[in-house]
C-alpha cells in the first residue's frame, strides 16, 4: 500500500472504530431497556429524613406559581421549599413567597447560568443542612409521589438519584415538537433505563435530581456550563459516586409553544451536550486507569451526541468512506465499519420507536417526520454554525397564540 493510501486508510479506520464504540454502547442502552424489570419490593417511598426542595429560577413570574402548588402537593409536611430567584427581572421572587416557598435573590451579571444559582442555594442551606436535597426545575411538575421516591432512593443507595424527567408536547402541537418529544424519551426514559440495567451510572438530565447532604455539599456548582447536569452527573461518576435511576419517580415538562422557544431550548441542549463530549473522552483513559470500568463505559455513553448530530456524524463517515474506498483499496474496512455503524443506529432507533414511541409518533406520522428528521439532518452544520453563546439563556415559554 502507497504511503498516500496509508494516511487516507488509517485516520478513517481509526475514526470508524471510535464511532463503532459508540454505536455497541448506544445498541447495548437499547436493548437493555427491553429486558424484564425487576422492582425492588423492599423499598417504600418513606421520609428519608430532613428532605430540602431547590428550584433555580430565572424571570418565572408566569409560571412558577403553578409549578410550586404541585410540588407542594408532592412533599411531605416537613419539607423545605426554597427557590433562588436568580438575576430576575421580573416578580419571581414575590410570587414564590406568596406561594410560601422560601427565597432567596442572586444578582450578578457576570456569573450566570444555573450552576451558579445552585451553589447559592448549597451555601445558603449548609446553614442548616438536610439530609436529601432534591433540585427540580422552575418549569416543572413532579408526580405526587416523585419527592417520596427520589428521597427514599438517594437515602438507603447513599447515591445521586434521577427521577424519569420527561418533556411532553402542547395539546394541538407540531409534528416537529413530537419528534423532539421521542428523541427526549430515547434519551431520558429509553436509555436511562438501558444503563440502570447494565448496572452503570445514569446521567443527570437536568431536573428530578436527588442528592445526599455528604456528596452534594462537597461538589463545586458554580459552573456556567450549559450541560452542567450531565457534567457534574460524569463528574460524580468517576470520584465514585454513581448516579442512579429512579424510574418511579417521574418529573414533567412541557415543549415551549414558540418555535422561538423551541429553538432556544433545543439549541442550548445540543450545543452544552457536544461541549462535554470532550471532557467524557478524555475521562475514558482516566476512569480505566483507576480500575472504574463502570464510570468508563458511563463516560462512553455520555460521548454519543444528540440522535440527530449522532446520525449525521456516522452518515458523513459511511459517505466519506466511502469516497475515500475510490481513492484506496485499504479503505473498504472503514467502508464496512461504517456501514454497519450506520445500519446498527437506524436498526436500534426504529426498534425503540416501535416498543416506546408509537404513541408519541403514530405509525400515519412516521413517515413526515421521517422528512422532517431529515430536514433536521440537511439543516444540522447550519445550526451548529450558529451556537456560539456559552451563557445561560431562559427559554421563551409565551404561548403560541401571544
Amino acid at each position: 500500500m502507497a504511503f498516500s493510501e496509508h494516511v487516507i486508510t488509517w485516520p478513517l479506520l481509526v475514526m470508524n472504530i471510535g464511532a463503532l464504540v459508540l454505536v455497541l454502547m448506544y445498541a447495548a442502552q437499547l436493548l437493555a431497556s427491553l429486558l424484564p424489570q425487576h422492582e425492588n419490593t423492599s423499598l417504600e417511598p418513606t421520609p428519608a429524613g430532613p428532605v430540602a426542595i431547590l428550584v433555580p429560577a430565572h424571570d418565572e413570574e408566569v409560571g412558577i406559581g403553578a409549578t410550586l402548588s404541585a410540588m407542594r402537593q408532592a412533599m411531605a409536611s416537613t419539607d423545605r421549599l426554597l427557590v433562588v430567584a436568580d438575576n430576575c427581572t421580573d416578580r419571581t421572587a414575590s410570587v414564590a413567597r406568596a406561594a410560601g416557598a422560601e427565597v432567596i435573590e442572586r444578582h450578578d451579571a457576570l456569573l450566570r447560568g444555573k450552576g451558579y444559582a445552585l451553589d447559592a442555594g448549597i451555601r445558603h442551606l449548609a446553614l442548616s443542612p438536610p439530609a436529601i436535597v432534591i433540585m427540580v426545575d422552575a418549569d416543572c411538575f413532579p408526580e405526587p409521589d416523585a419527592f417520596s421516591w427520589l428521597a427514599a432512593t438517594a437515602s438507603k443507595s447513599g447515591r445521586p438519584t434521577q427521577s424519569l424527567y420527561l418533556m411532553t408536547s402542547p395539546a394541538g402541537g407540531p409534528l416537529s415538537t413530537k419528534v423532539s418529544e421521542f428523541a427526549f424519551t430515547l434519551k431520558n426514559r429509553v436509555r436511562q433505563r438501558g444503563l440502570h440495567r447494565l448496572g452503570l451510572p445514569c446521567h443527570l438530565t437536568g431536573s428530578g435530581m436527588a442528592f445526599p447532604w455528604a456528596t452534594i455539599s462537597t461538589l463545586d456548582l458554580a459552573d456556567g456550563h450549559l450541560a452542567e447536569d450531565m457534567k457534574m452527573g460524569l463528574k460524580l461518576a468517576l470520584a465514585g459516586h454513581p448516579p442512579l435511576f429512579c424510574e418511579r419517580a417521574v418529573v414533567l415538562s412541557a415543549f415551549p409553544e414558540t418555535t422561538t422557544g423551541l429553538d432556544t431550548q433545543r439549541g442550548r441542549w445540543i450545543q452544552g451536550h457536544i461541549s462535554l463530549i470532550s471532557s467524557a473522552l478524555r475521562a475514558i483513559p482516566t476512569a480505566l486507569y483507576q480500575g472504574r470500568l463502570a464510570a468508563a463505559l458511563s463516560a462512553v455513553a455520555t460521548a454519543i451526541p444528540p440522535l440527530t448530530i449522532f446520525v449525521l456524524m456516522l452518515g458523513l463517515l459511511f459517505a466519506i468512506s466511502l469516497i475515500a474506498s475510490l481513492l484506496a483499496e485499504g479503505a473498504l474496512a472503514a467502508v464496512l465499519i461504517a456501514a454497519f455503524n450506520l445500519t446498527v443506529a437506524l436498526a436500534m432507533t426504529l426498534i425503540a420507536w416501535v416498543k416506546f414511541g408509537q404513541e408519541i409518533l403514530p405509525p400515519r406520522a412516521a413517515m413526515r417526520a421521517a422528512w422532517l428528521i431529515l430536514a433536521r439532518l440537511a439543516s444540522a452544520p447550519r445550526s451548529l454554525a450558529r451556537l456560539r453563546t456559552s451563557s445561560w439563556i431562559r427559554t421563551d415559554r409565551s404561548r403560541s397564540g401571544d
